[in-house]
């Protein structure tokens, strides 16, 4: 655990970053005081409020710093309660008669309160640099507010059903890893790149017991319907449903086991489309945080608080889980997720921001350039997929409209000479081209189309 003066100077530095934030609201409300003095149409008054708020409300806004302003208030707290901890006191102490405390302690209910000189306290607040007011903020609060405040940043999840899987099959997965060690590997992979919130080895443990579920059952439902369904039964169709029961049940147990095992990639590709789509905007939000001169960990958690980017929201969870949980820093935490991360942009973007960090740099201009970069693909994209659409067009209306007209008229052509194609009736040969062909065409092109379309 971290000695008290680092924690309390983590405390000083998330205080000063309260005090930012509250005094960049106040600007913000002083400058729409200004603009409606200083407007006397409410029309322009209206458009110009919108321009400057980036098309949201000042209500709008005072939630999203009141939420980071308690993000960081919580936090605060945490801190805190470490410090109370290493100090001796304890949220379920029993309490003694006051007069036998210690003189720099107090008893309030069942927690101690550690006293300390105002010689002390002078020398805490130079240190810290913090001023005097924020002190409050150092306040323990009530019983249980930690263990709310950590909910928020999770990696895994529990599982019922992984529980039952580990209890019943758990040694054969160990024999299972330890049996195709590449495999295995390939499947973490392909878990922390779709951020499947399971331990890779409950995961193994669920695909087995499934796929034993699964071949269990086939084993008892196909010889039902077999002889179900069977004129005679005799030596050899007994042969024969022994034969397909066991065909069946081992087939059905490993589709599903390859279900499991690829069903991650599936994920992290679907994951890999949305981080795309969302990517441009995120780089944005982070470039206009970034020329607030906010610290670089701010960026991610305002983009987590809020709740805009859910293509994303699992990899700023993860760089917020490193920082706040395990004490990585920033850098750290920006490398060990660039190796997870499914999406090769967001990758170099975290790359670049570790460069950028770490070598002094500046992350504003830094992300003023990669802002305008992403919003110019982004652009040429839908401009690219715009013009296509043409082409797609005329490939429709040649496909799908001229020629069934053309085939149509054949056919009358061909019902007037009294005539056949290939032993079929014209009759049925529309029918057949109406009801059939032409849906399933264009159904098929649909499916093109929404393949080829961008995120």
């Amino acid at each position: 655990m971290p000695d008290i003066k680092v924690l309390a100077k983590r405390i000083g530095s998330l205080a000063q970053e309260v005090k930012k934030y509250q005094e960049q609201r106040k600007q913000i409300q002083q400058s729409i005081e200004d603009l409606k003095k200083n407007t006397h149409n409410k029309e322009e008054y209206d458009h110009r409020v919108s321009e400057f708020l980036k098309g949201r409300t000042a209500e709008g806004w005072d939630s999203y710093f009141d939420s980071y302003i308690k993000q960081l208030l919580d936090e605060i707290d945490i801190k805190n309660n470490q410090i109370i901890a290493q100090m001796g006191g304890s949220t379920h102490y029993i309490p003694r008669p006051e007069d036998s405390a210690p003189k720099h302690q107090k008893i309030v209910g069942s927690q101690e309160i550690f006293r300390i000189s105002k010689e002390q306290k002078e020398q805490f607040i130079k240190e810290l640099r913090i001023d005097e007011e924020y002190l409050d903020l150092l306040k323990p609060k009530k019983e249980g507010k930690e263990l709310r405040a950590l909910k928020d940043y999770t990696i895994y999840e529990t599982n019922p059903y992984g529980k039952m899987s580990n209890s019943y099959v758990g040694e054969y997965t160990e024999k299972l890893i330890k049996a195709f060690p590449e495999l295995y590997d390939k499947l973490v992979h392909e878990l922390r790149t779709a951020d499947t919130k399971i331990l890779s080895k409950t995961y193994v443990s669920m695909m087995l017991f499934t796929a034993i579920l699964v071949g269990v059952a086939a084993f008892l439902i196909v010889p039902l319907i077999s002889l179900m369904t069977a004129v005679e039964i005799g030596f050899f169709k007994i042969i024969q449903i022994i034969f397909q029961t066991l065909t069946f049940s081992v087939f059905a147990a490993g589709a599903t086991m390859a279900g499991f095992y690829y069903y991650p990639t599936s994920q992290a590709t679907t994951r890999k489309r949305q981080i795309k789509n969302d990517l441009p905007f995120v780089i944005l939000h982070m470039s206009t945080v970034a020329g607030s001169g906010a610290q670089p960990i701010t960026m991610f958690n305002l983009l987590f608080s809020s709740g805009e980017y859910k293509g994303l929201e699992g990899e700023i969870k993860k760089i917020i889980n490193y920082v706040n949980l395990f004490g990585y820093d920033l850098s750290t935490a920006l490398k060990t997720v660039s190796l997870t991360t499914p999406s090769p942009a967001f990758r170099e973007l975290l790359t670049g921001l570790v460069t950028t960090i770490e070598t002094g740099g500046a992350l504003k201009s830094f992300l003023i350039a990669k802002s305008k970069d992403a919003m110019v693909n982004y652009n040429l994209e839908r401009r690219k997929y715009i013009e296509s659409l043409s082409t797609y067009s005329d490939m429709y209306t040649g496909i799908l409209i001229a020629a069934p007209l053309l085939f149509f008229t054949t056919l009358a052509i061909i019902q007037m000479m009294g005539g056949a194609i290939m032993g079929m009736s014209v009759n049925m040969i529309a029918l057949v081209g109406t009801y059939g062909v032409l849906p399933a065409l264009n159904l098929a092109f649909m499916l093109f189309l929404n393949f080829v379309k961008p995120e």
